[in-house]
């Protein structure tokens, strides 16, 4: 049984003969009118189930979980599993750096970045974000980072504080506050990242996620970035 009424069916079958024997470029032109959105969704969606279907069939708990931003190399995590004493037989750690977002054309794959990036942080997932400046201070109005001068440890705040960077605090509708908060960390400079050359940009800050449930490892994690 069909449920496209008959306008909509006229309407097809009239963009139908009209494509028929034109160019490439306009059937392409139709496609990104009518179909791209579409597609990008279930592309998002997609991302996001494969991400949910691995990690069940791993069957491991997280004893971390750090998602890099556009980032072009990372190592593996087994270092620091040996550093933070990671039962691996339980648990991982986590380096997800298959987030690629390029905040000035929000193209497919960015667009697939941003849902699963928004999956793992409303799913308690990820502890730590880290990525270039520009791309991070773009998402503090969406309020995922949590205030680091009241997060860190009185001994960190000694040793990082004139790291943190602060920003402009935002409500739940997106609108400035006139409070600042310290969101972000400045990280250019870790020896885990220059020595990996894990950026391609010029100033890497760290942020960690408004609702993270893992904040001992997280302490640990930024002290092994500069060890």
């Amino acid at each position: 049984m069909s449920f496209i009424d008959p306008t909509q069916k006229e309407i097809m079958e009239e963009q139908k003969a009209y494509l028929k024997g034109k160019p490439l470029k306009y059937k392409l032109q139709y496609f990104v009118e009518y179909y791209l959105k579409t597609v990008l969704i279930i592309g998002a969606a997609l991302a996001i189930v494969i991400t949910l279907i691995v990690t069940a069939v791993t069957n491991k708990g997280h004893d971390l979980y750090v998602v890099f931003i556009n980032a072009i190399n990372v190592p593996e995590s087994d270092d620091f599993e040996a550093y933070a004493g990671t039962d691996t037989k339980k648990n991982e750690v986590i380096y997800d750096h298959s987030v690629y977002i390029n905040i000035e054309n929000i193209d497919q794959t960015s667009y697939v970045s941003i849902q699963k990036w928004m999956a793992v942080i409303a799913a308690a997932d990820c502890d730590i974000m880290i990525g270039d400046y520009e791309t991070m201070e773009n998402y503090i109005s969406s309020n995922y980072y949590t205030d680091l001068s009241a997060f860190l440890s009185d001994e960190q705040k000694k040793t990082y504080g004139d790291r943190l960077i602060e920003c402009d605090v935002y409500d739940d509708d997106g609108e400035k506050t006139g409070s600042k908060a310290a969101f972000l960390m400045d990280v250019t400079d870790a020896p885990f990242l220059t020595e990996n050359a894990t950026f391609p940009q010029d100033k890497v800050v760290l942020a960690v996620a408004v609702n993270t449930k893992r904040p001992e490892r997280t302490h640990q994690f930024i002290d092994y970035l500069f060890k």
